[in-house]
């Protein structure tokens, strides 16, 4: 439809919303999923992608995530940038639950909630870090504490990215989860719902 009347569609200069999207595949459908994402990493490779969404959209767009930013030498403010964004959309669809990104980027500490720590913060002390580097391919849990800046019980979700270096993190408060095992527990049919610590 929109190649037969392109002349009645615009593609407009401020985003609605930012969204991720995803192609579904038949359960053991591995074949066609495979060639899917094959011809994706070759789009992406070739700068076909890149060429696309220059041509719909204005820009590239599928530079959205950090590891990719990362691959591709952004730099610290680019980071920066990308984290406030997308804190503020964090923010904003949860409720202040999630106050938002921060992280450790090319040596540095940034922070996509507009916290600013004391000199003597060092990121790469801190449990977020440390259990993040640790557990490398996988999402580290950190145990709950309070949060300094909220004064609530927190978790902090933090991730080791592509160059092994940095870590992107956000703080859940435990008021948060608990609504949500609520919410699982009534909607789901079960009587209760358990949490669960690796260890």
């Amino acid at each position: 439809m929109i190649f037969s009347s392109s002349d009645r569609y615009y593609v407009l200069s401020d985003s609605l919303a930012e969204e991720e999207y995803a192609v579904g595949f038949r359960k053991g459908g591995k074949a066609l999923r495979d060639r899917v994402q094959g011809l994706m990493r070759e789009m992406k490779a070739d700068g076909t992608l890149g060429d696309i969404s220059e041509k719909w959209f204005g820009s590239d767009i599928t530079i959205v995530k950090l590891d990719n930013m990362i691959r591709d030498g952004k730099s610290k403010q680019e980071i920066y940038d990308f984290l406030l964004i997308q804190s503020a959309g964090v923010v904003n669809i949860t409720s202040k639950n999630f106050p938002g990104l921060y992280g450790y980027f090319k040596e540095e500490y940034i922070d996509g909630t507009l916290w600013v720590p004391d000199d003597d913060y060092v990121p790469t002390e801190r449990p977020w870090y440390i259990d993040a580097r640790a557990a490398i391919g996988r999402v580290a849990v950190v145990y709950p504490y309070v949060d300094a800046q909220s004064n609530t019980v927190t978790i902090t979700l933090s991730k080791t990215l592509c160059d092994a270096r940095s870590v992107a993190a956000m703080d859940l408060s435990l008021n948060e989860l608990k609504k949500i095992i609520k919410e699982v527990t009534e909607e789901g049919g079960t009587e209760m719902e358990f949490v669960l610590d690796r260890k």
